[in-house]
Protein backbone atom coordinates (compact mmCIF):
# COMPACT_ATOMS: atom_id res chain seq x y z
CA UNK A 1 0.00 0.00 0.00
CA UNK A 2 1.35 3.36 -0.68
CA UNK A 3 1.81 6.01 1.68
CA UNK A 4 -1.06 8.09 0.23
CA UNK A 5 -3.49 5.18 0.01
CA UNK A 6 -2.72 5.00 3.52
CA UNK A 7 -3.62 8.39 4.63
CA UNK A 8 -6.88 7.80 3.18
CA UNK A 9 -7.93 4.75 4.80
CA UNK A 10 -6.61 6.56 8.12
CA UNK A 11 -8.96 9.05 6.86
CA UNK A 12 -12.12 6.85 6.30
CA UNK A 13 -11.83 5.03 9.13
CA UNK A 14 -11.23 8.16 11.72
CA UNK A 15 -14.24 10.21 10.03
CA UNK A 16 -16.38 7.24 9.83
CA UNK A 17 -15.77 6.05 13.19
CA UNK A 18 -16.40 9.30 14.56
CA UNK A 19 -19.88 9.35 12.68
CA UNK A 20 -20.49 6.33 14.04
CA UNK A 21 -19.86 7.44 17.84
CA UNK A 22 -22.16 10.56 17.24
CA UNK A 23 -25.00 7.94 16.14
CA UNK A 24 -27.40 6.41 19.08
CA UNK A 25 -28.48 3.55 17.99
CA UNK A 26 -25.09 2.13 17.18
CA UNK A 27 -23.17 0.68 20.01
CA UNK A 28 -19.45 0.82 20.99
CA UNK A 29 -18.66 3.81 18.68
CA UNK A 30 -16.11 5.21 22.05
CA UNK A 31 -14.06 2.16 21.45
CA UNK A 32 -14.05 2.58 17.55
CA UNK A 33 -13.11 5.84 17.75
CA UNK A 34 -10.54 5.62 20.20
CA UNK A 35 -9.05 2.78 18.12
CA UNK A 36 -9.02 5.36 14.93
CA UNK A 37 -7.03 7.96 16.73
CA UNK A 38 -4.72 5.51 17.98
CA UNK A 39 -3.71 4.16 14.67
CA UNK A 40 -3.67 8.24 12.69
CA UNK A 41 -1.68 9.25 15.82
CA UNK A 42 0.92 6.30 14.84
CA UNK A 43 0.42 7.37 11.06
CA UNK A 44 0.87 11.24 11.91
CA UNK A 45 3.97 10.43 13.72
CA UNK A 46 5.63 8.25 11.00
CA UNK A 47 5.17 11.09 8.72
CA UNK A 48 5.84 14.00 10.75
CA UNK A 49 9.20 14.32 10.11
CA UNK A 50 8.27 14.96 6.07
CA UNK A 51 5.47 16.89 6.77
CA UNK A 52 6.37 19.18 9.62
CA UNK A 53 9.34 20.24 7.38
CA UNK A 54 6.91 21.70 4.50
CA UNK A 55 4.44 22.85 6.94
CA UNK A 56 5.19 26.45 7.28
CA UNK A 57 6.39 28.05 10.64
CA UNK A 58 2.95 29.82 11.34
CA UNK A 59 1.24 26.38 11.32
CA UNK A 60 3.57 24.25 12.89
CA UNK A 61 3.96 27.52 16.30
CA UNK A 62 0.26 27.55 17.06
CA UNK A 63 -0.20 23.94 16.65
CA UNK A 64 2.28 23.10 18.91
CA UNK A 65 1.77 25.90 21.37
CA UNK A 66 -2.21 24.78 21.68
CA UNK A 67 -1.12 20.98 22.31
CA UNK A 68 1.78 22.19 25.33
CA UNK A 69 -0.77 24.27 26.83
CA UNK A 70 -3.58 21.71 26.96
CA UNK A 71 -1.10 18.87 28.07
CA UNK A 72 0.15 21.61 31.09
CA UNK A 73 -3.37 22.06 31.93
CA UNK A 74 -3.71 18.33 31.79
CA UNK A 75 -1.26 17.79 35.02
CA UNK A 76 -3.44 20.51 37.00
CA UNK A 77 -6.56 18.91 36.20
CA UNK A 78 -8.94 16.89 38.61
CA UNK A 79 -9.69 13.50 35.81
CA UNK A 80 -6.05 14.21 34.97
CA UNK A 81 -5.84 10.76 33.04
CA UNK A 82 -8.87 11.29 31.21
CA UNK A 83 -7.46 14.90 30.15
CA UNK A 84 -4.53 13.60 29.34
CA UNK A 85 -6.22 11.38 26.66
CA UNK A 86 -8.59 13.93 25.76
CA UNK A 87 -5.21 15.75 24.45
CA UNK A 88 -4.03 12.66 22.86
CA UNK A 89 -6.73 12.62 21.01
CA UNK A 90 -6.89 16.28 19.26
CA UNK A 91 -3.47 16.00 19.12
CA UNK A 92 -3.38 12.36 16.76
CA UNK A 93 -6.04 14.64 14.16
CA UNK A 94 -3.90 17.54 14.20
CA UNK A 95 -0.60 15.40 13.46
CA UNK A 96 -2.75 13.36 10.97
CA UNK A 97 -4.26 16.15 8.95
CA UNK A 98 -0.83 18.10 8.82
CA UNK A 99 0.33 14.48 7.32
CA UNK A 100 -2.50 14.22 5.19
CA UNK A 101 -1.78 17.56 3.10
CA UNK A 102 1.73 18.32 3.37
CA UNK A 103 3.43 14.62 3.41
CA UNK A 104 3.03 14.64 -0.18
CA UNK A 105 2.00 18.40 -1.64
CA UNK A 106 1.10 16.70 -4.75
CA UNK A 107 -1.93 14.80 -3.45
CA UNK A 108 -3.48 17.35 -1.80
CA UNK A 109 -6.46 18.43 -4.22
CA UNK A 110 -7.01 14.56 -4.60
CA UNK A 111 -7.49 14.22 -0.81
CA UNK A 112 -9.26 17.20 -0.33
CA UNK A 113 -11.71 15.99 -2.61
CA UNK A 114 -11.93 12.06 -1.24
CA UNK A 115 -12.49 14.31 2.34
CA UNK A 116 -15.53 15.91 1.17
CA UNK A 117 -17.12 13.21 -1.19
CA UNK A 118 -17.02 10.98 1.70
CA UNK A 119 -18.51 13.75 3.76
CA UNK A 120 -21.39 14.18 2.31
CA UNK A 121 -22.46 10.98 1.80
CA UNK A 122 -22.22 10.25 5.61
CA UNK A 123 -24.26 13.91 6.02
CA UNK A 124 -26.46 12.43 3.92
CA UNK A 125 -26.78 9.33 5.39
CA UNK A 126 -27.53 10.86 8.52
CA UNK A 127 -29.83 13.24 7.66
CA UNK A 128 -32.33 10.59 5.71
CA UNK A 129 -31.97 8.39 8.73
CA UNK A 130 -32.90 11.49 10.82
CA UNK A 131 -35.85 12.30 8.63
CA UNK A 132 -36.97 8.28 8.82
CA UNK A 133 -36.67 8.22 12.43
CA UNK A 134 -39.05 10.93 13.25
CA UNK A 135 -41.30 8.90 11.33
CA UNK A 136 -40.81 5.68 12.43
CA UNK A 137 -39.44 6.22 15.86
CA UNK A 138 -40.12 9.79 16.77
CA UNK A 139 -39.67 8.81 20.53
CA UNK A 140 -35.86 8.46 19.70
CA UNK A 141 -35.60 11.41 17.55
CA UNK A 142 -36.25 13.71 20.08
CA UNK A 143 -34.62 14.87 23.30
CA UNK A 144 -36.14 16.63 26.32
CA UNK A 145 -34.07 19.40 27.39
CA UNK A 146 -34.58 22.69 29.63
CA UNK A 147 -37.33 22.68 31.74
CA UNK A 148 -39.49 20.19 29.00
CA UNK A 149 -38.91 21.68 25.60
CA UNK A 150 -38.51 19.13 22.67
CA UNK A 151 -35.94 19.23 20.10
CA UNK A 152 -35.49 17.12 17.35
CA UNK A 153 -32.05 15.40 17.29
CA UNK A 154 -32.68 12.60 14.44
CA UNK A 155 -30.43 9.58 15.13
CA UNK A 156 -27.58 11.87 16.88
CA UNK A 157 -27.09 12.02 20.20
CA UNK A 158 -27.98 16.09 20.42
CA UNK A 159 -30.06 18.40 18.68
CA UNK A 160 -27.09 20.61 18.19
CA UNK A 161 -25.38 17.98 16.55
CA UNK A 162 -28.10 17.66 14.29
CA UNK A 163 -28.45 21.29 13.29
CA UNK A 164 -24.45 21.71 12.93
CA UNK A 165 -24.90 18.32 10.21
CA UNK A 166 -27.67 19.52 8.48
CA UNK A 167 -26.32 23.09 7.96
CA UNK A 168 -22.89 21.72 6.31
CA UNK A 169 -25.00 19.06 3.90
CA UNK A 170 -26.87 21.93 2.70
CA UNK A 171 -23.61 24.01 2.13
CA UNK A 172 -22.23 21.35 0.87
CA UNK A 173 -25.09 20.91 -1.73
CA UNK A 174 -24.47 24.46 -2.58
CA UNK A 175 -20.36 25.16 -2.82
CA UNK A 176 -19.47 21.70 -3.83
CA UNK A 177 -19.75 19.78 -7.26
CA UNK A 178 -18.42 16.38 -6.58
CA UNK A 179 -22.57 14.79 -7.16
CA UNK A 180 -24.48 14.90 -9.66
CA UNK A 181 -26.79 18.11 -9.38
CA UNK A 182 -30.09 16.09 -9.06
CA UNK A 183 -28.05 14.34 -5.97
CA UNK A 184 -27.10 17.68 -4.42
CA UNK A 185 -30.26 19.14 -5.19
CA UNK A 186 -31.79 16.16 -3.11
CA UNK A 187 -29.08 16.65 0.01
CA UNK A 188 -29.85 20.38 0.12
CA UNK A 189 -33.79 19.77 0.19
CA UNK A 190 -32.85 17.29 3.05
CA UNK A 191 -30.44 19.11 4.87
CA UNK A 192 -32.63 22.05 4.82
CA UNK A 193 -35.14 20.46 6.56
CA UNK A 194 -33.28 18.67 9.13
CA UNK A 195 -31.71 22.07 9.76
CA UNK A 196 -35.46 23.50 10.59
CA UNK A 197 -36.57 20.13 12.71
CA UNK A 198 -33.44 20.78 14.94
CA UNK A 199 -34.76 24.32 15.98
CA UNK A 200 -31.31 25.41 15.62
CA UNK A 201 -31.34 29.26 15.52
CA UNK A 202 -27.65 29.52 16.02
CA UNK A 203 -27.19 27.23 12.90
CA UNK A 204 -29.71 29.08 10.57
CA UNK A 205 -27.58 32.18 11.38
CA UNK A 206 -24.68 30.47 10.64
CA UNK A 207 -25.70 29.03 7.36
CA UNK A 208 -27.28 31.98 5.91
CA UNK A 209 -23.76 34.28 6.69
CA UNK A 210 -21.55 31.65 5.53
CA UNK A 211 -23.44 31.45 2.25
CA UNK A 212 -23.36 34.82 1.24
CA UNK A 213 -19.81 35.58 1.91
CA UNK A 214 -19.13 32.54 0.05
CA UNK A 215 -20.73 33.63 -2.72
CA UNK A 216 -19.48 37.41 -2.26
CA UNK A 217 -15.82 35.91 -1.98
CA UNK A 218 -15.55 33.03 -4.37
CA UNK A 219 -18.65 34.23 -7.27
CA UNK A 220 -18.97 37.47 -6.66
CA UNK A 221 -19.86 38.46 -10.85
CA UNK A 222 -22.16 35.18 -10.80
CA UNK A 223 -25.37 36.59 -9.89
CA UNK A 224 -27.27 33.66 -10.40
CA UNK A 225 -25.52 31.54 -7.35
CA UNK A 226 -26.68 34.83 -5.51
CA UNK A 227 -30.41 34.25 -6.30
CA UNK A 228 -29.68 30.65 -5.86
CA UNK A 229 -28.41 31.21 -2.25
CA UNK A 230 -30.94 33.85 -1.59
CA UNK A 231 -33.90 31.21 -2.74
CA UNK A 232 -32.57 29.10 -0.76
CA UNK A 233 -32.21 30.73 2.83
CA UNK A 234 -35.88 32.07 1.97
CA UNK A 235 -37.03 28.76 1.47
CA UNK A 236 -35.45 27.45 4.71
CA UNK A 237 -37.33 29.86 6.87
CA UNK A 238 -40.51 30.99 5.18
CA UNK A 239 -41.69 27.53 3.79
CA UNK A 240 -41.60 25.66 7.25
CA UNK A 241 -43.14 28.73 8.92
CA UNK A 242 -45.89 28.32 6.19
CA UNK A 243 -46.50 25.14 7.02
CA UNK A 244 -46.61 25.21 10.17
CA UNK A 245 -48.61 28.31 10.60
CA UNK A 246 -51.53 26.92 8.30
CA UNK A 247 -51.34 24.00 10.71
CA UNK A 248 -51.80 25.75 13.63
CA UNK A 249 -51.00 29.54 14.51
CA UNK A 250 -49.46 28.49 18.03
CA UNK A 251 -46.51 26.53 16.32
CA UNK A 252 -45.10 29.02 15.39
CA UNK A 253 -43.53 29.83 19.18
CA UNK A 254 -42.53 26.15 18.88
CA UNK A 255 -40.85 26.55 15.82
CA UNK A 256 -39.08 29.48 16.19
CA UNK A 257 -38.67 28.69 20.46
CA UNK A 258 -39.54 32.45 20.90
CA UNK A 259 -39.71 31.16 25.01
CA UNK A 260 -36.00 30.49 24.92
CA UNK A 261 -34.96 33.83 23.26
CA UNK A 262 -34.50 35.83 26.42
CA UNK A 263 -31.84 33.11 28.14
CA UNK A 264 -31.03 31.50 24.56
CA UNK A 265 -32.08 28.30 26.39
CA UNK A 266 -30.15 28.94 29.44
CA UNK A 267 -27.13 29.60 28.48
CA UNK A 268 -27.05 33.38 29.65
CA UNK A 269 -26.81 31.39 32.77
CA UNK A 270 -24.07 29.31 32.07
CA UNK A 271 -22.27 32.02 30.48
CA UNK A 272 -22.53 34.17 33.72
CA UNK A 273 -21.78 30.83 35.95
CA UNK A 274 -18.28 30.58 33.39
CA UNK A 275 -16.91 34.05 33.50
CA UNK A 276 -17.49 34.16 37.39
CA UNK A 277 -15.24 30.62 37.67
CA UNK A 278 -12.77 31.63 35.17
CA UNK A 279 -10.61 33.55 38.27
CA UNK A 280 -10.15 30.15 39.91
CA UNK A 281 -7.61 29.12 37.09
CA UNK A 282 -7.34 31.51 34.80
CA UNK A 283 -3.95 30.84 32.72
CA UNK A 284 -4.12 27.13 32.24
CA UNK A 285 -7.92 26.32 32.95
CA UNK A 286 -9.35 23.09 34.11
CA UNK A 287 -8.33 20.37 31.57
CA UNK A 288 -9.57 19.86 28.38
CA UNK A 289 -13.05 19.12 28.46
CA UNK A 290 -13.57 19.14 31.71
CA UNK A 291 -14.22 23.03 32.26
CA UNK A 292 -17.79 21.95 33.37
CA UNK A 293 -16.14 21.56 36.94
CA UNK A 294 -15.88 25.25 37.10
CA UNK A 295 -19.90 25.37 36.91
CA UNK A 296 -20.89 22.24 38.59
CA UNK A 297 -19.26 22.83 41.86
CA UNK A 298 -15.97 24.24 41.76
CA UNK A 299 -12.60 22.60 41.86
CA UNK A 300 -13.31 21.30 45.09
CA UNK A 301 -12.43 17.53 44.73
CA UNK A 302 -14.71 16.20 46.78
CA UNK A 303 -17.38 16.82 44.88
CA UNK A 304 -16.26 15.21 42.19
CA UNK A 305 -15.07 11.62 43.57
CA UNK A 306 -18.11 9.87 42.41
CA UNK A 307 -17.39 11.04 39.00
CA UNK A 308 -13.46 9.29 38.96
CA UNK A 309 -15.07 6.26 37.90
CA UNK A 310 -16.79 7.94 34.73
CA UNK A 311 -15.21 11.28 33.84
CA UNK A 312 -17.02 11.30 30.71
CA UNK A 313 -19.89 12.67 33.08
CA UNK A 314 -18.01 15.55 33.36
CA UNK A 315 -16.91 16.25 29.77
CA UNK A 316 -20.62 15.99 28.32
CA UNK A 317 -21.45 19.10 30.77
CA UNK A 318 -20.75 22.01 28.84
CA UNK A 319 -21.09 25.91 28.30
CA UNK A 320 -22.76 25.75 25.07
CA UNK A 321 -19.95 28.11 23.77
CA UNK A 322 -16.78 26.83 22.15
CA UNK A 323 -14.70 29.79 22.72
CA UNK A 324 -15.92 30.63 26.51
CA UNK A 325 -15.75 26.55 26.75
CA UNK A 326 -11.79 27.11 25.56
CA UNK A 327 -11.31 29.70 28.56
CA UNK A 328 -12.15 27.29 30.65
CA UNK A 329 -10.89 24.41 29.46
CA UNK A 330 -7.24 25.88 28.24
CA UNK A 331 -7.26 29.03 30.26
CA UNK A 332 -5.84 32.60 28.35
CA UNK A 333 -2.32 30.41 27.67
CA UNK A 334 -4.03 27.89 25.65
CA UNK A 335 -7.28 29.94 24.09
CA UNK A 336 -4.41 32.25 22.76
CA UNK A 337 -3.48 29.85 20.49
CA UNK A 338 -6.75 28.19 20.05
CA UNK A 339 -8.33 32.07 18.35
CA UNK A 340 -4.81 31.62 15.99
CA UNK A 341 -5.42 28.23 15.13
CA UNK A 342 -9.26 28.99 14.30
CA UNK A 343 -9.25 32.35 12.89
CA UNK A 344 -5.29 31.98 11.22
CA UNK A 345 -7.27 29.48 8.77
CA UNK A 346 -10.14 31.72 7.80
CA UNK A 347 -7.98 34.40 7.02
CA UNK A 348 -5.29 32.53 5.34
CA UNK A 349 -7.73 30.29 3.30
CA UNK A 350 -9.55 33.73 2.23
CA UNK A 351 -6.21 35.16 0.79
CA UNK A 352 -4.02 32.36 -0.12
CA UNK A 353 -6.49 30.79 -2.10
CA UNK A 354 -6.35 33.35 -5.35
CA UNK A 355 -7.50 30.58 -7.28
CA UNK A 356 -11.04 30.48 -5.61
CA UNK A 357 -11.17 26.52 -5.78
CA UNK A 358 -12.20 25.58 -2.65
CA UNK A 359 -15.24 27.31 -1.68
CA UNK A 360 -16.52 24.04 0.11
CA UNK A 361 -13.62 24.18 2.85
CA UNK A 362 -14.31 28.49 3.44
CA UNK A 363 -18.10 27.58 3.95
CA UNK A 364 -17.33 24.96 6.72
CA UNK A 365 -14.68 26.93 8.23
CA UNK A 366 -17.08 29.77 8.43
CA UNK A 367 -20.07 28.17 9.35
CA UNK A 368 -18.96 26.16 12.14
CA UNK A 369 -16.82 29.49 13.77
CA UNK A 370 -20.15 31.29 13.95
CA UNK A 371 -22.18 28.43 15.57
CA UNK A 372 -18.83 27.78 17.56
CA UNK A 373 -20.51 31.52 19.60
CA UNK A 374 -23.31 29.52 21.00
CA UNK A 375 -22.60 25.50 20.79
CA UNK A 376 -19.48 23.73 21.48
CA UNK A 377 -18.95 22.66 17.73
CA UNK A 378 -15.24 23.52 17.78
CA UNK A 379 -14.47 21.37 20.69
CA UNK A 380 -12.20 17.93 21.92
CA UNK A 381 -11.61 15.87 18.73
CA UNK A 382 -15.09 13.60 20.03
CA UNK A 383 -17.31 14.69 17.13
CA UNK A 384 -18.01 14.37 14.09
CA UNK A 385 -18.04 18.39 13.48
CA UNK A 386 -15.00 18.64 15.46
CA UNK A 387 -12.96 16.59 13.47
CA UNK A 388 -13.97 17.87 10.53
CA UNK A 389 -12.88 21.03 11.68
CA UNK A 390 -9.66 20.53 12.66
CA UNK A 391 -8.41 18.46 9.63
CA UNK A 392 -9.97 21.51 7.80
CA UNK A 393 -7.99 24.05 9.76
CA UNK A 394 -4.29 22.19 9.22
CA UNK A 395 -5.52 22.18 5.27
CA UNK A 396 -6.44 25.83 5.09
CA UNK A 397 -3.07 26.95 7.40
CA UNK A 398 -0.58 24.29 5.42
CA UNK A 399 -2.02 23.41 2.14
CA UNK A 400 -0.62 24.68 -1.22
CA UNK A 401 -2.85 26.91 -3.10
CA UNK A 402 -2.86 28.56 -6.00
CA UNK A 403 -2.68 32.76 -5.63
CA UNK A 404 -3.36 32.95 -9.81
CA UNK A 405 -7.23 33.55 -10.44
CA UNK A 406 -8.08 31.55 -13.54
CA UNK A 407 -10.15 32.97 -16.61
CA UNK A 408 -13.03 30.68 -14.59
CA UNK A 409 -12.74 29.43 -11.41
CA UNK A 410 -13.34 25.92 -11.30
CA UNK A 411 -12.97 24.33 -7.85
CA UNK A 412 -11.17 21.13 -6.89
CA UNK A 413 -14.50 19.07 -6.84
CA UNK A 414 -15.26 19.67 -10.45
CA UNK A 415 -12.19 18.05 -11.40
CA UNK A 416 -12.27 15.39 -9.18
CA UNK A 417 -15.90 14.61 -10.95
CA UNK A 418 -15.09 15.09 -14.12
CA UNK A 419 -17.63 17.88 -14.46
CA UNK A 420 -15.68 20.56 -15.41
CA UNK A 421 -12.29 21.55 -17.28
CA UNK A 422 -9.78 23.19 -16.04
CA UNK A 423 -9.25 26.65 -17.20
CA UNK A 424 -6.85 26.73 -20.21
CA UNK A 425 -4.52 29.43 -20.46
CA UNK A 426 -5.18 31.67 -23.62
CA UNK A 427 -3.18 30.50 -26.42
CA UNK A 428 -0.13 32.52 -27.32
CA UNK A 429 -1.48 33.68 -31.21
CA UNK A 430 1.50 32.75 -33.42
CA UNK A 431 3.30 35.54 -35.86
CA UNK A 432 1.75 35.42 -39.34
CA UNK A 433 3.48 35.22 -41.76
CA UNK A 434 3.43 38.14 -44.35
CA UNK A 435 4.89 37.07 -47.96
CA UNK A 436 7.16 39.39 -49.34
CA UNK A 437 6.66 41.97 -52.23
CA UNK A 438 7.22 40.48 -55.94
CA UNK A 439 10.27 43.12 -56.52
CA UNK A 440 12.21 41.67 -53.89
CA UNK A 441 12.03 38.14 -54.57
CA UNK A 442 12.76 39.04 -58.35
CA UNK A 443 15.51 40.91 -57.00
CA UNK A 444 16.63 37.61 -54.68
CA UNK A 445 16.41 35.56 -57.88
CA UNK A 446 19.07 37.79 -59.70
CA UNK A 447 21.05 37.55 -56.67
CA UNK A 448 21.44 34.18 -56.42
CA UNK A 449 21.74 33.82 -60.80
CA UNK A 450 24.43 35.81 -61.08
CA UNK A 451 26.70 34.00 -57.83
CA UNK A 452 26.20 31.08 -59.96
Amino acid sequence: MSGNRLLLACAALLIGSAAMKDIIFIGGGFYLREISQAICLMVGLYFLPISASRAALWVMLPMLGYLLALAMGATNSINWDFVSLQVLSIAAVLFFGLALWNSNPANAEKNYAFLFRATFYILLGVCVASLAAAVLAPGAAYEIIYGGEIRFRGVLSKAGWMGASAGMLAGLALFGRAQPVWLRGVAFVVGAACLMLAGARTFWIAFAIASLACCILYFPREWRRFRLVGAAVGLLVVLPVWIVTTVDIGKLEDLVRFRTVSNLSGRTTLWEESIDAFGQRPWLGFGLSQGAVAITGGADESLFASQRTDPRAISRVTVHSGYLQSVLDAGILGTVFYGLLVLGALLRIAWADGARAYPAAFFFLLFMMIGNFSENVIYAASTFPAMLFWLLCIFALSAPMSRRLPARAATVLDLAAGDAEPAAPAPIPKPRHRPRPLHVRIAEARGAFSRR
